[in-house]
């Protein structure tokens, strides 16, 4: 099954219902990282744009809601 993939630029020209962290990923070939979103100002701020996939996956933990964003794919002993 196809995966779709979020990309910085995707966010960045839509607008979420609250304010809040998301999850994207910036290519394929890139781990996650979170982007906090200010439905107030209407702004998207970077902060954690060097984690890994597995830091991203630990941090995405404690996000408290999701905005149509694709599953964290798993690790698993097959790949």
């Amino acid at each position: 099954m196809e995966q779709t993939i979020i990309t910085r630029h995707d966010v960045e020209k839509e607008q979420p219902e609250k304010s809040g962290k998301y999850l994207v990923q910036y290519s394929k070939s890139s781990g996650y990282a979170v982007i906090e979103y200010s439905k107030k100002y209407n702004l998207w701020n970077s902060f954690d744009s060097q984690s890994t996939r597995k830091e991203a996956k630990q941090y995405a933990i404690k996000i408290a809601y999701w905005w149509e964003l694709p599953e964290v794919p798993r690790e698993t002993e097959d790949e």
